[in-house]
């Protein structure tokens, strides 16, 4: 990233926490807040969790200092996580539970997102152990394919070895064979 490009997100993350409200809502925001998030809630009733996710995420940015923004962020990192959900993402669910652990939950909430952190935090470790475990398995077995084609090389190389080792035999008996027959041949002169 060059300077310029720095500058201006660095600009940007300050003209949006500028615009972010602070503390409480006004009563519009409040009612505007309300109705997205029962529409949220309908996408999550309806099993529509890719909206419902969205929407939750959106509150989430857009009143991140509101009880409503704080609690969309815990509903869109508890959606995250759903298995049932077809964008399921555990990494980003991990940041919206941190994002929603920042900000003023209720206590329960506040457990299970503690929770959450620490079971994905884990599963993360998990996963780069099993990668780690992956890589490790396919290095090995590639030399385990390297020491098998270096073996094949080498037991072509011994039964050559053997034939040439037969054929002298075989040369070896003619020689003395012959040279039995050249003594015979000289003592019976």
């Amino acid at each position: 990233m060059n300077a310029r490009s720095g500058i201006l997100v660095v600009l940007s993350a300050a003209v949006f926490a500028g615009c972010a409200p602070r503390g409480g809502l006004s009563p519009e925001q409040r009612a505007e807040a309300e109705h997205v998030l029962d529409l949220a809630r309908s996408y999550e009733n309806t099993g529509d969790l890719r909206r419902a996710t969205d929407v939750y995420t959106s509150i989430a940015e857009t009143y991140p200092r509101s009880d409503a923004g704080a609690g969309a962020a815990y509903k869109a990192a508890i959606i995250l996580v759903n298995p049932h959900n077809p964008v399921r993402d555990d990494a980003l669910a991990l940041v919206w539970f941190r994002t929603a652990l920042g900000r003023p939950i209720p206590p329960d909430n506040r457990g299970l997102a503690e929770t959450f952190v620490s079971q994905l935090e884990h599963l993360e470790e998990l996963r780069q152990d099993l990668d780690l475990h992956w890589r490790m398995n396919d290095s090995l077995r590639n030399v385990v394919r390297r020491q098998g084609l270096t073996i094949v090389s080498y037991h072509r190389r011994a039964e050559q070895l053997e034939q040439q080792l037969f054929a002298a035999n075989v040369e070896l008996k003619k020689l003395k064979d012959v040279d039995i027959q050249i003594a015979r041949s000289r003592r019976r002169r």
